[in-house]
């Protein structure tokens, strides 16, 4: 077996994944962000070397921000990091896309989703320009990252080879590890744990509680896909078990709710769609009578940190009066809405206005046409789930209704971290439906009917 072959082996395994998030939290633990930074480019730049498959790529990119472990990463040695690295990585990418498009002369596939991306993108750039106070210097930052993101979806439908379910499932999974990890430096390394918890204090650098929380709860529908996906049911029950505790010490009261609502009724189907029943329950058993003991054993400490939780309550005035602003924002700019950038008032997400609620965000920021706009990149979005359902889509829709829920509530819109795996799983649903049709065109006539659903 040659080195090429070798290296594509390693790069679509476990050990590759667990390889990069160790790389990502050494280096986010010794707060050495640009040192991490290039020695993951150097990685990617291997990586699309080496592989004519698009899937470790996205393990690499997914690692990429959680290095920072400052939220005001802009300092020289960045800037300087910057001007090497994105021209280095830019003609890398080139490469890929000559090596894996262009020389097999492979028909590309622009997705099912790309209308409603282009919808949406059209909506976003022209948003705000009906506002005189709108700086339209921000349209360049939106169609970069739309672009961008575009990019990744294009490349990842056309170049990812064989089932990338479970591969797609693993990123975040082990994505999650990393975020645990750091947590747990975090809260060892806080003056006062208590006081860390009271106040939700929580903050990696590149993410803090509720955007954390995010992923955790998206995290734990892929396990139990993984459970009965590869038949590892403790293993990954475990894995499930332990994003459960991380979100509860994330003290996101939002993600914690819809958690609650959304995640018992996926467990029974689970249980139901389990080639193990008998080790699921006596696994799931174990793991209550150890959570009902750990509770017993700290139920002070448990009460107290979520009485202070539970005290702020669900709903917060400094939202609502963000609310208030922007629906303010959309009466005095009705038709393009405000734009999505703002220079005063509000509130912001470096330069984006957040207003902590993807309807109303959508409504004041690009008004009636925005709102018409993102319909049918919704509407595209979902029909994905249902064309041809499936167990993994039952499993990725609860995981992306999870993210849209507390989208709902807090700032998930234009969070790219966030929405990479959502667009990870819409791409897994679309490569499964286009390979159970091609399953279809191929079978004798008669039966079709009688194809197996692979979970």
């Amino acid at each position: 077996m040659d080195l090429k072959r070798k290296m594509q082996n390693f790069m679509l395994s476990d050990a590759f994944m667990i390889m990069v998030g160790a790389v990502a939290f050494l280096f986010w633990a010794l707060k050495l962000n640009v040192t991490g930074l290039v020695v993951l480019s150097i990685l990617l730049c291997l990586t699309l070397f080496f592989s004519d498959d698009f899937k470790p790529v996205l393990v690499l990119v997914c690692n990429f921000v959680m290095v920072i472990s400052n939220n005001h990463p802009m300092n020289t040695s960045f800037i300087v990091y910057l001007c090497i690295f994105v021209p280095l990585l830019l003609v890398f990418f080139g490469f890929f896309v000559f090596k894996t498009l262009i020389v097999p002369k492979r028909k590309p596939d622009f997705g099912s989703l790309k209308w409603g991306m282009l919808s949406a993108f059209v909506v976003t750039v022209i948003s705000g320009l009906g506002n005189p106070g709108y700086d339209p210097v921000w349209i360049p930052v939106i169609i970069g990252i739309s672009v961008a993101v575009y990019a990744f979806y294009f490349l990842t439908l056309n170049t990812s080879e064989g089932d990338c379910r479970e591969y797609f499932a693993k990123i975040l999974v082990y994505a999650c590890f990393v975020i645990l990890a750091e947590m747990i430096v975090f809260y060892l390394t806080c003056p006062d744990f208590i006081e860390a918890c009271h106040n939700k204090l929580l903050h990696l650098g590149w993410g803090m509680t509720n955007s954390i929380a995010v992923l955790l709860v998206m995290a734990i529908p892929m396990c139990f896909y993984l459970c009965n996906r590869t038949g590892k049911t403790v293993r990954y029950l475990i894995f499930a078990v332990l994003f459960t505790v991380g979100l509860a010490f994330t003290f996101s009261r939002g993600n914690i709710l819809f958690g609650a609502i959304l995640l018992p009724p996926l467990y029974i189907y689970t249980l139901v769609k389990s080639r193990d029943k008998r080790r699921f329950v006596y696994t799931s058993i174990v793991f209550l009578g150890l959570a009902v003991a750990v509770l017993c054993a700290l139920f002070d400490q448990v009460v107290k940190i979520f009485e202070a939780m539970l005290a702020n309550g669900l709903a917060s005035p400094s939202r609502i009066k963000l609310y208030e602003e922007a629906i303010k924002v959309f009466l005095e700019h009705p038709i393009l809405g405000g734009g999505f950038f703002k220079d005063d008032g509000g509130r912001f997400f470096g330069p984006f206005w957040a207003i902590h609620s993807t309807p109303i965000q959508i409504l004041a920021s690009a008004g009636i046409i925005g709102v018409l706009g993102f319909i049918p990149f919704y509407l595209q979005r979902y029909l994905t789930f249902f064309r041809k359902i499936t167990p993994y889509k039952i499993f990725a829709l609860v995981s992306v209704l999870l993210y849209e829920l507390y989208g709902c509530m807090d700032l998930t819109f234009f969070i790219v971290y966030q929405i990479f795996y959502v667009f990870l799983f819409l791409t897994a649903c679309e490569l499964e439906t286009k390979s159970m049709r091609k399953k279809l065109l191929a079978a004798p006539d008669g039966q079709q009917s009688k194809l197996p659903q692979d979970s």
